[in-house]
């Protein structure tokens, strides 16, 4: 009986252990936080509506669809911004999970129009950095 209670106890005392807790605790990187970025020389504002392009074929990820291919060997998010003008401008965007769960993500998850601020100079393969955006409301 003794032995029992013994055993209860312990396993009482094993729920009783805190788990680990995923912590959501940063510091933005100089030049980051959604202040600095806007006080940026190297950035400069577009206004359109941005669609998500598929890393893998390059195709356009049509509306509705949950599942956005990251560019390989990058991991970094595809996409475009059409402005009213016509233009086009292609785009990438660095992408972190962390940062999604942590609300700190400011670049778009999901397709529309608004305000998007973008690195000065383009990439190798033509592509502007979305570094933060504000949808339309």
């Amino acid at each position: 009986m003794i032995r029992r209670a013994a055993v209860l106890l312990a396993l009482a005392g094993a729920l009783l252990v805190p788990q680990g807790a995923h912590a959501c605790s940063f510091t933005w990187a100089k030049g980051y936080s959604p202040r600095d970025i806007q006080r940026r020389a190297d950035i400069f504002v577009v206004r359109g509506e941005f669609r998500f392009v598929d890393g893998r074929t390059g195709g356009d990820i049509p509306e509705g669809v949950s599942e956005v291919w990251p560019e390989p060997g990058t991991g970094d998010l595809l996409g475009r911004i059409e402005r009213k003008s016509g233009k086009m401008m292609l785009t990438r965007q660095f992408y972190s999970e962390f940062s999604v769960e942590c609300q700190a993500y400011l670049a778009p998850l999901t397709a529309g129009a608004g305000r998007y601020w973008l690195e000065r100079r383009r990439g190798k393969d033509g592509r502007y950095r979305i570094l933060m955006w504000k949808p339309d409301e």
